[in-house]
């Protein structure tokens, strides 16, 4: 049985060992990996956070006490001697390969904000203090070699009831800067998608301070609430799954540094790529002009798609970024993934009334080289796209009756001089054919997405059998809408002619 006395044992050799293991050289290199690994004070809720979600928690609490900051959560895999050495080492993950985390200095992360940091579970108490270095003109050099050097103590708090694990943050770098504020990065009031990006990863609750989200995800709508309050905020879930190939896989073991021959039980393990795509208090979709990408927490990284792109990502060490995509097979594996999205989205549109689907085409559209670090690569996925949408049936044509929509293929354009005037209402399809496009559903965005793809041939109006087309046209009409549907018919073959 492993009693305190084991355990403290435990972490006296590791510190030890670390003492006497890293010479003058290796401080000096772990200092300046540190220096330069922690780019921003607040990474640590994000590191944190995700280290949580791999470890299975349901639910994590954020809480701040003045300037001091405890983090806890439910994740079920008690802390072992394996867990302490790698929260006192540099580059050492303990994470499996099925998660993506590849730098080693996630929990080094609070050390960029705090300077003392205390972990407990129901057997272990340990803590880990940042000494400071004070030198001219008040400079301060913190000692980074101290983040290895972990030290019992049986004083650090047990979690609260409910809770497995916890971390309790103290001695803020800079104390005149709220606490607060870092919390408010998880669950702002401008971005909840991180909490809707959470809940798919497997969180059922987040609280920070007094506030308690609840988070749920069923039959693909992702539902973050307040608790006590029937309000909430809800996403379209697209998931795309598939499994790393050997290139994807080659890469994977290359950044995590790994050569396990396990790679085939817990590298290949399926993953997925999720397209989020935000909807109203009515259930409209509501594009954003530019969805961001996540590797579980938000980048700066943007996409041309009104949907959010989640996805095991390899981000650079500030996590604002994505390692570069182009020649990354591991990257490149997760773009391929998004055709499957945009075909989920617009089979589902296909299902919908016209009132959700006039709001969700507007998340298509044709991506461009410049837009941003996935430009390039999103419009190497035209062939893909034409492949993957090729006999599906998504393009939304004009017609009586239910919504109709036929494939690309079959699709047809209006005449070039019909194309501006012709309302939706106006009955095209009995003039020009069943599969008219319905560019006016679409929108301007999802039409040029279409001419992207080369989606429809253009209909020839001399080939228009004008003399019977005509009084039938004219008979479906609704008496409101014959003049404008007659002026736009006579601009049309004037300009035509």
């Amino acid at each position: 049985m492993t009693t305190n006395a084991d355990r403290r044992s435990v972490v006296d050799k590791i510190r030890s060992k670390n003492d006497d293991e890293f010479g003058e050289g290796a401080r000096a290199a772990v200092q300046k990996l540190l220096s330069a690994g922690l780019p921003h004070p607040w990474m640590y809720i994000y590191e944190l956070t995700q280290n949580a979600v791999d470890a299975g928690a349901k639910r994590v609490c954020w809480r701040s006490e003045g300037d001091a900051v405890t983090f806890q959560h439910d994740g079920p895999l008690a802390l072992d001697e394996s867990h302490v050495r790698g929260l006192s080492s540099v580059g050492a993950s303990t994470k499996g390969l099925a998660t993506v985390g590849f730098m080693g200095v996630g929990f080094k992360s609070v050390f960029a904000r705090f300077r003392e940091a205390r972990v407990s579970d129901a057997d272990w108490r340990f803590r880990f203090d940042v000494r400071v270095r004070h030198g001219a003109l008040e400079s301060e050099v913190p000692n980074w070699f101290d983040t290895l050097c972990p030290h019992w103590d049986d004083e650090v708090p047990a979690p609260d009831a409910g809770y497995t694990t916890a971390f309790l943050l103290g001695r803020p770098a800079e104390p005149q800067r709220p606490v607060t504020d870092d919390l408010e990065r998880l669950a702002s009031t401008e971005n909840r998608t991180t909490l809707a990006v959470l809940a798919l990863r497997g969180l059922t609750q987040v609280s920070v301070d007094e506030v308690v989200w609840e988070l749920s995800v069923e039959d693909d709508i992702v539902t973050v609430r307040r608790s006590g309050s029937e309000a909430g905020w809800r996403w379209k879930a697209f998931v795309a799954h598939y499994r790393p190939d050997d290139a994807a896989m080659r890469r994977f073991l290359e950044v995590r540094q790994e050569t396990h021959e396990r790679v085939h039980q817990e590298g290949r393990a399926e993953r997925q790529v999720v397209g989020l795509l935000p909807l109203d208090d009515d259930g409209l979709p509501r594009p954003a002009e530019r969805g961001l990408v996540y590797a579980t927490l938000p980048t700066k990284v943007q996409i041309p798609f009104g949907f959010h792109l989640q996805a095991d990502w390899f981000v650079n060490v500030d996590r604002q970024q994505l390692r570069e995509v182009a020649g990354d097979a591991w990257q490149e594996a997760i773009v391929e993934q998004v055709p499957e999205i945009v075909r989920r989205l617009l089979l589902w549109l296909s299902s919908q009334s016209d009132a959700v689907r006039k709001c969700g085409y507007r998340a298509i559209c044709a991506p461009e080289d410049d837009d941003g670090p996935l430009g390039e690569s999103l419009r190497n996925l035209r062939d893909d796209l034409v492949r993957t949408l090729a006999d599906e049936p998504i393009v939304p044509v004009h017609g009586p009756g239910p919504r109709q929509f036929c494939t690309p293929e079959q699709a047809a354009v209006l005449p070039e001089p019909f194309r501006a005037d012709f309302g939706s209402s106006w009955r095209p399809d009995l003039l020009f054919g069943p599969t008219i496009i319905d560019e006016h559903l679409l929108g301007e965005r999802a039409i040029d997405f279409a001419i992207w793809l080369e989606w429809g041939s253009q209909v020839d109006a001399g080939d228009v059998a004008w003399r019977h087309a005509l009084p039938n046209w004219w008979r479906a009409l609704s008496e409101d809408v014959r003049p404008d549907a007659l002026f736009a018919l006579w601009r049309g073959v004037a300009q035509n002619a």
